[in-house]
């Protein structure tokens, strides 16, 4: 029985083929988008569940809070880790701190071949016994015990040894240490919230810093810190024990406070976005957005399905009457009705299959995300897939099952069909969802975009165009800045020249400064910078009130800068009231010479706090914090004064390769996840206006069919083609109207919601409708006219043949 039903679907498909491939494609179109975003969301939600023992891994976060200025840190003291395991040891099996000198580049060696490497990081013995890291050479309590010893990963020793065994050999990092390779361990699998390359043993940070105090303070807070709690995994009575923990070893002053917390492992990648983060993280709220168009997408393709069979019943009436008069009971027809379902909804199933496999490459390069094509071979793929399938058939099938076997046999036999006004609304109530789905995902994608061109095109404050950052940490030009600083001004090409601790824009630090009048024993840390001469100059920072940095060495460190909403958060009336006040740092005292305009030191999802520029006193001091140079070069001159800094480069750092950044690409990085967002929601935008599409096609092929009788007789009193086309396009117009309307609110609603998420953002103009508007009423009209014109061109004797 049921062969024989596989074989009449299959008959039935080939017979009507123009149907079936549209219902086909529709479906395989919406099932394939919903299994790529599906495949996406999985992959994220799948970070760091590898670990074995995840259910169990926290980090340490931390927040401090200033009278309202402070930070929300992802990292922690050197000592917080040891001390909170030795006072917690019946909640706390291990502990774990990840540290990389707060530097960006390691330069790395071993004969003539030398790299610059991001993923190098010092950390302790516990690591392989925390976290699921597999060692594929060493033994995983010894391998990082001593000094200068590390490990480093499989690709990693391909990268320096090729098919040698690197265990034994030493890498030469920053032409300083010595490191002995101990252990070789496989590549971090994607799916973690942080990659490394290099694992350098904790203790030889005594000897790079030449004293144990350093490792002992409890101020400086730069060491990603995880725990490991027992098997009983009391986190919550732990949490309860934290704020003792913090009033006990952490220094605060009296209007401020610190709190620390616990963040458990598999929520860092999608819901954390702290301070000083290891690695820029995703966004929960994301892939929930991409959640909700994969199912609308899906739900369009299930309506076109619901469409396209009962708009092919006058077709089968026959065949449904005859199986009534025979015998054929109504479930027996429900049921093959869904079997039919099932079988276009499999087939639909397997070219999706097929589509994803094709367009799954150009969907990472989009999504920066390498989603393996093996997915189908999964054992839980297969049966997710399987039931994907089998209630998309019964969503889509069941109305028309249900419709076509209710159906009078008489009728059905002498070919009359006629639906009741329940079943004409519940059709176009289906056509009503799907315009108002499209439309609303037209105007959310415009609106997606239209922020995402104003994160890239704000004025920041400062210049970020014709800017090119070197990297200069612990480098020979960090501690000969001004010769190289001179030699570079020697190139026509090159406008202004300065250091800074961290990249503008892209990050800063918090440091130490108290401003006048405050109690001596307050502590108060600010956003700030440490820089070198003529960084307002470089980066064309516009100065409100007072001067610049004066050029007088002997005055570094005694002058700093102040934006202005430091004039607000001290309660100044004016920029000019605190020109001439002091603020006491590590350094002595400082007084304000200038206040500069408000710029965005970070990205813009976050509002400009009060912030400090300044200029570190000694010449030690500042060798250190020059970690980066800016440059900025005459416009149209950019190749040029490029290949003469990489001459200058090679002069100053022989060993190091040369590698530079541009400021405006570092700082475009804030927005990866909002660019992926806009690229995937366009995407899908326009296969929901295909598949939309097909549905308008489908029901305005049901009317034309339902119609042909009324049509052939207008013509035949003298109706023209257009006239008809006029009249089947008012069919829709109400539906038209009303689908806009609730897609307005809803898109408007839903785009308020994720523009809110922005400390800055663009106005939700009006155009935005009308945009949406206009483009869903010429492709309706266009899809109508087209099914209309060739039925309204038919020859009317055919059309009253017809019924």
């Amino acid at each position: 029985m049921i062969k024989n039903h596989i074989l009449l679907t299959l008959r039935k498909i080939l017979h009507n083929r123009n149907y079936s491939l549209i219902n086909i494609i529709g479906l395989a179109i919406g099932l394939a988008s919903f299994i790529i975003i599906m495949l996406y969301v999985y992959d994220e939600y799948s970070y760091d569940r590898y670990h074995s023992k995840h259910e169990r891994i926290y980090r340490i976060t931390s927040k401090m809070n200033f009278k309202g200025v402070g930070e929300k840190s992802s990292s922690q003291p050197f000592p917080l880790g040891e001390t909170l395991y030795k006072d917690n040891r019946e909640y706390i099996e291990n502990y774990v701190r990840f540290f990389n000198l707060q530097k960006s580049v390691f330069t790395v060696s071993y004969e003539d071949r030398v790299f610059n490497e991001t993923k190098f990081f010092y950390t302790d013995t516990s690591v392989f016994s925390i976290f699921d890291f597999k060692l594929i050479k060493g033994n995983k309590y010894s391998v990082l015990k001593e000094p200068f010893s590390i490990v480093i990963t499989q690709s990693t020793a391909k990268k320096y040894f090729g098919d040698e065994n690197p265990i034994g050999k030493s890498l030469k990092v920053d032409d300083r240490f010595e490191y002995e390779i101990t252990g070789i361990v496989e590549d971090v699998p994607a799916q973690s919230h942080f990659k490394f390359d290099f694992l350098a043993s904790f203790a030889s940070l005594r000897y790079i810093f030449r004293n144990e105090r350093t490792l002992k303070d409890w101020v400086w807070n730069p060491c990603w810190t995880y725990i490991l709690l027992k098997p009983e995994n009391k986190a919550n009575e732990l949490r309860k024990k934290l704020p003792a923990f913090a009033e006990k070893y952490v220094k605060i002053g009296k209007n401020e406070t610190y709190e620390l917390f616990l963040q458990p492992l598999t929520r860092i990648h999608l819901q954390s976005n702290l301070d000083y983060e290891i690695e820029k993280n995703g966004k929960a709220e994301y892939v929930l957005i991409l959640m909700i168009i994969a199912v609308l997408i899906l739900s369009i393709a299930s309506i076109n399905f619901i469409n396209l069979a009962t708009a092919g019943t006058s077709n089968r009436a026959k065949e449904i009457g005859m199986k009534k008069v025979v015998g054929g009971t109504r479930r027996q027809l429900i049921g093959q009705f869904l079997l039919e379902s099932l079988i276009i909804t499999f087939i639909s199933l397997l070219i999706a299959i097929s589509l994803v496999e094709l367009f799954l490459p150009a969907f990472s390069s989009i999504s920066g995300k390498v989603v393996s094509t093996d997915f189908r071979f999964r054992f839980e793929t297969i049966c997710a897939l399987c039931v994907l399938g089998i209630l998309t058939a019964i969503i889509s099938g069941i109305y028309p099952a249900l419709y076509m076997s209710g159906l009078a046999p008489l009728k059905l036999l002498r070919g009359i069909i006629r639906q009741s006004k329940a079943a004409k609304k519940l059709r176009k109530l289906l056509v009503l969802v799907q315009l108002s789905i499209s439309i609303a995902l037209i105007i959310v994608a415009i609106g997606i975009f239209k922020q995402l061109k104003y994160l890239h095109t704000k004025d920041l404050g400062f210049k970020n165009r014709e800017i090119i950052i070197l990297n200069s940490e612990f480098s020979n030009i960090a501690s000969r800045f001004d010769n190289f600083k001179n030699d570079l001004l020697k190139d026509s090409g090159i406008k202004y020249v300065t250091g800074m601790d961290y990249i503008i824009g892209q990050s800063h630090n918090t440091h130490f400064f108290v401003p006048e009048n405050y109690p001596e024993t307050e502590l108060q840390f600010y956003p700030s910078l440490f820089v070198r001469d003529d960084f307002v100059k470089t980066f064309d920072i516009n100065i409100v009130a007072g001067k610049d940095f004066t050029d007088d060495e002997k005055n570094a460190g005694k002058e700093v800068l102040v934006n202005e909403e430091m004039i607000k958060y001290l309660n100044y009336e004016s920029n000019a009231g605190i020109l001439g006040k002091k603020f006491r740092t590590q350094q002595g005292k400082a007084v304000v010479r200038g206040v500069i305009s408000n710029i965005n030191v970070s990205s813009l999802h976050t509002k400009v706090e009060p912030f400090i520029i300044s200029i570190y006193s000694s010449q030690g001091a500042r060798t250190n914090q020059t970690r980066f140079v800016a440059i900025q070069v005459q416009k149209g001159q950019l190749n040029e004064s490029l290949k003469y800094i990489e001459q200058l480069w090679n002069k100053y750092e022989p060993n190091r390769p040369f590698e530079y950044l541009f400021l405006k690409n570092e700082l475009d990085k804030h927005y990866q996840g909002e660019n992926v967002l806009a690229d995937l929601a366009g995407i899908f935008t326009l296969l929901s206006i295909i598949i939309s599409s097909i549905g308008i096609w489908a029901l305005t092929a049901y009317i034309t069919e339902t119609r042909t009788k009324e049509i052939g007789i207008r013509k035949v009193l003298g109706a023209s083609v257009w006239s008809i086309v006029k009249l089947i396009n008012k069919e829709f117009a109400g539906m038209f109207l009303l689908s806009n309307i609730i897609a307005w609110t809803t898109a408007y609603y839903a785009l308020r919601v994720w523009i809110d998420n922005f400390a800055y953002r663009t106005e939700i103009n009006l155009w935005i409708f009308i945009a949406a508007l206009l483009l869903s009423l010429f492709n309706v009209v266009l899809t109508i006219s087209h099914k209309s014109i060739i039925a309204a061109s038919k020859n009317p004797v055919d059309s009253l043949k017809y019924e």
